[in-house]
C-alpha cells in the first residue's frame, strides 16, 4: 500500500471510501504476522491504521441513516438511489472533510517561503558572500537572489542544489530534513 495524500473533493472521498475495507484487513492481518513481516509492512500498516482511525471518526459523527449509507453504498460500492439520498452524502462528505482537512489544511505540508528564505540569507552571510557573487555562481540576477532571499519566490531545484554545493552548507540541508521529519 503506498501513502495515500488525499484531495479535498468527493472524488477523493469516494476513493477513501473504497480504501475502507482493505485498511481494516490490513490491521487485522498486521497482529497475526510474524515480527519480519511486520517490519517489511509497517508503512502499510500504518497508513491502512490512520485509515481505520478516521473511519471510526467519521462513523461517530454520523447519524444511523448517515452510517447505513456511508456502508451500503460507499464502503460497499453499491449505486445508491441518487435523488433520495444526495443530502445524505453531502453530510457525509463534510463530516469526512473536517476529519481529513482541521481548518482545510490537509496532508502535504507547504514550504514557508519567507522562512526558507532567510535561511538562504543566513547560510549566504555566514558563507561571506554578497549578492553579487553568489547571484554569479548561480547565473541569475541579483533581483532574482533577492527574491529567493525574501521568499517572494519559489527557488528553481536547479539554484537550489548550487547554493548548496556553493555555502557548503549543512544548515541548508538539516532545514531542509526538519520539514521532513517535523510530524
Amino acid at each position: 500500500m503506498k501513502r495515500y495524500y488525499f484531495r479535498n473533493n468527493e472524488i477523493d472521498f469516494v476513493k477513501w471510501c473504497r480504501l475502507v475495507p482493505k485498511s481494516k484487513m490490513i490491521v487485522k492481518q498486521y497482529r497475526k504476522i510474524s515480527y519480519e513481516m511486520r517490519v517489511a509492512t509497517k508503512i502499510e500498516y500504518e497508513e491502512a491504521s490512520l485509515i481505520v482511525k478516521q473511519y471510526e471518526v467519521l462513523l461517530s459523527s454520523l447519524d444511523s441513516n448517515e452510517k447505513d449509507y456511508l456502508e451500503k453504498y460507499l464502503i460497499h460500492s453499491t449505486l445508491p438511489p441518487w435523488t433520495k439520498y444526495n443530502i445524505v452524502f453531502m453530510n457525509i462528505f463534510k463530516s469526512w472533510q473536517e476529519i481529513l482537512f482541521p481548518n482545510g489544511i490537509g496532508r502535504l505540508k507547504k514550504l514557508d517561503l519567507k522562512e526558507f528564505g532567510n535561511k538562504l540569507k543566513e547560510a549566504r552571510l555566514k558563507s561571506d558572500y554578497n549578492l553579487e557573487e553568489v547571484a554569479g555562481l548561480l547565473e541569475i540576477s541579483v533581483g532574482t537572489l533577492r527574491a529567493y532571499e525574501s521568499g517572494n519566490i519559489n527557488i528553481r531545484v536547479e539554484s537550489l542544489y548550487k547554493v548548496i554545493q556553493i555555502y557548503d552548507e549543512k544548515l541548508l540541508l538539516m532545514y531542509l530534513y526538519s520539514l521532513f521529519k517535523s510530524e
